[in-house]
């Protein structure tokens, strides 16, 4: 599974991650984690939209 994640992120199929290779893949779990977050879709997360229950 792992080995998997890793070629996912490997773009220039080097054999290394960039900072940048891995910072771009976890930069679409942090987009996603938001936005599940931002329930009004307005960037920006209230405390109400943050302190609610997980659908």
């Amino acid at each position: 599974m792992r080995a998997s994640e890793f070629a996912q992120m490997d773009l220039d199929h080097d054999g290394r991650l960039s900072f940048s290779e891995f910072e771009g893949h976890h930069r679409s779990l942090v987009d996603r984690a938001f936005a599940a977050f931002d329930r009004d879709a307005d960037n920006r997360l209230s405390r109400q939209e943050f302190m609610a229950p997980k659908e």
